[in-house]
């Protein structure tokens, strides 16, 4: 049960960051399911997309779960 929370957690997190990141940081404003496919095809800034999706989903998992744990 904690590792399925922790998973669903990280995803939540993984695709707010993904798709926040998309619009604002790099000035995306296509729809957010679109962003996704055209992101396949532009290679550096997909990878840091990814990377920093993928580091704020985890420090914002990590946080959401402590959080869960202490209550």
């Amino acid at each position: 049960m904690f590792a399925l929370s922790f998973i669903g957690c990280f995803l939540f997190a993984w695709v707010v960051a993904h798709v926040v990141l998309g619009r604002f940081l790099f000035r995306d404003r296509t729809k957010p399911w679109e962003q996704f496919e055209d992101m396949m095809n532009e290679g550096c800034q997909t990878t840091l997309l990814s990377i920093a999706s993928g580091l704020i989903g985890a420090i914002t998992t990590t946080i959401l779960f402590i959080w869960w744990l202490r209550r």
